[in-house]
Formats: structure tokens, C-alpha cells, sequence
């Protein structure tokens, strides 16, 4: 099965994306920090089964600090 990652910064629609492609009701505001956990769905595409994540808004994929 094919995955589709929705990552990016915060506030800028990710969620909303998901929701369309889904059909799932997630919540979705105009403020970062929205959402907070990811949320998974399915869709066709293609003719394939194919799973949709949505994760939380990052600003960065590089760490921050040193563990």
C-alpha cells in the first residue's frame, strides 16, 4: 500500500488537505498548534488503496538542540 505524508509548516492547510481527501472530520482553525497528534485515512487512488498521515506542523526536521 502506497503512504502519503502531509508535513510542513504549521497553519498552512495540511489538515485541511486530509479532510478532503478522507472524508474524516478533523478539526481545523486559523491558529498553529492545532493539531496535535496524527491522524490516518484511506483513499482510492488510482485504482490502489493508498494511507494518507497527517502529522503536526513542524518549522524544522533538524534537531534543535543536542540530546
Amino acid at each position: 500500500m502506497k503512504k502519503i505524508l502531509l508535513m510542513g509548516n504549521p497553519n498552512v492547510g495540511k489538515s485541511a488537505i486530509f479532510s478532503r481527501l478522507t472524508g474524516a472530520r478533523v478539526v481545523i482553525s486559523n491558529y498553529p498548534g492545532t493539531t496535535v497528534e496524527f491522524m490516518q485515512g484511506h483513499i482510492r487512488l488510482r485504482g490502489e488503496e493508498a494511507l494518507v498521515i497527517d502529522v503536526p506542523g513542524t518549522y524544522t526536521i533538524k534537531p534543535t538542540n543536542k540530546a
